[in-house]
């Protein structure tokens, strides 16, 4: 049946429907509801293309989709009416304008906010170069909730001296008018930081994180350091040999264990040392066998082993208050 007998007999049903009476059926196709190729106006242009930004952004996704065809593709089959904005217009214009406007419902919470705590802290990315970060933590009155928004996060290419770093919040205090709203500024137990806050004459506190690792990481190096030492170069052993980790799997295989892949720690996170060691001797008797089919000669003994145990018990312990102080997501807005 083509188009136009199709067209003929929906309308001759509406026919017989209505001289017989009864209730009126009216078939309706897609086009009743949506026209796909109907060019859009403009208000819904600009709505549309303000949500894709929401979600670039919200998402952290590259603005160099927008030139990928099968992303253009993707949005001329759901509408090929809409037109995507040309990656200059998303990065200058759009976001810019979206800026400000996030900017302006920021500086309005903060306004409002009674006492702000912040945050802060710096780091190298894999080039090296050097960032500064600066969030402000604050009571909502509304509905008594914690609110977090990210300030500042941009790169820093001064010294990462007290005075400059100093100066670098009193920057973000200044922008964001909180000059008699800080009672208190968070940071890790770095000179240069801990400095910085003396220099603003406001009062500090060492990240409860940071601590906890110095005091984890002091712990293991004094006490542990020599059985976890010699774990790590055995999980090493089984990372870096492919028939070596083949005949563990085989091994917790036969002995009716899961397949649980060995950890390595990385040295400045205590947490991952906890996971290795707990992980290594819940492996503990595949881990033997498998070493002696493999003829490696292991340097673990008895005493290594109750260590591992032991340490793995209270490790967990300070894994648990770990974990205390990131309990949920915080609702956060980010500015930069």
């Amino acid at each position: 049946m083509n188009e136009t007998e199709n067209s003929a007999s929906f309308s001759t049903s509406k026919a017989v429907n209505q001289n017989s009476g009864s209730e009126k059926i009216i078939q309706k196709s897609l086009g009743d509801y949506v026209d796909i190729f109907k060019p859009l106006s403009a208000n819904s242009k600009t709505s549309v293309d303000e949500q894709l930004l929401n979600v670039f952004c919200n998402h952290a996704l590259p603005f160099y989709l927008l030139n990928a065809s099968d992303f253009k593709e993707l949005f001329r089959t759901i509408c090929p009416s809409y037109v995507l904005p040309n990656r200059k217009t998303f990065s200058n214009a759009m976001l810019d304008k979206h800026y400000e406007q996030l900017l302006g419902k920021v500086q309005n919470s903060l306004k409002n906010a009674k006492a702000v705590c912040l945050t802060s802290d710096g780091w190298k990315d894999l080039n090296n170069a050097s960032f500064l970060a600066a969030t402000a933590h604050f009571i909502h009155e509304g509905d008594c909730t914690l609110q977090s928004l990210l300030l500042e996060c941009e790169e820093f290419t001064e010294r990462y001296t007290a005075e400059n770093i100093a100066q670098w919040l009193r920057h973000i205090i200044s922008k964001f008018n909180m000059h008699d709203k800080v009672c208190c500024v968070v940071t890790d137990n770095a000179a240069n930081m801990k400095s910085a806050t003396r220099c603003l004459e406001i009062q500090h506190i060492p990240c409860y994180a940071h601590t906890l690792n110095l005091v984890v990481q002091d712990a293991i190096t004094k006490n542990i350091s020599e059985t976890v030492l010699k774990v790590r170069k055995i999980v090493n052993y089984f990372k870096k040999n492919s028939p070596a980790t083949q005949k563990l799997r085989d091994m917790q295989t036969k002995l009716n264990y899961m397949q649980l892949k060995l950890i390595l720690d990385v040295a400045t996170r205590w947490n991952s040392t906890y996971y290795m060691l707990e992980r290594f001797y819940t492996n503990k008797e595949q881990i033997i066998s498998s070493l002696v089919l493999l003829a490696i000669p292991s340097k673990l003994n008895e005493s290594d082993w109750i260590i591992m145990e032991e340490a793995s018990k209270v490790l967990k312990i300070f894994f648990f208050f770990a974990r205390l102080e990131r309990p949920g997501r915080i609702k956060t807005y980010f500015t930069t």
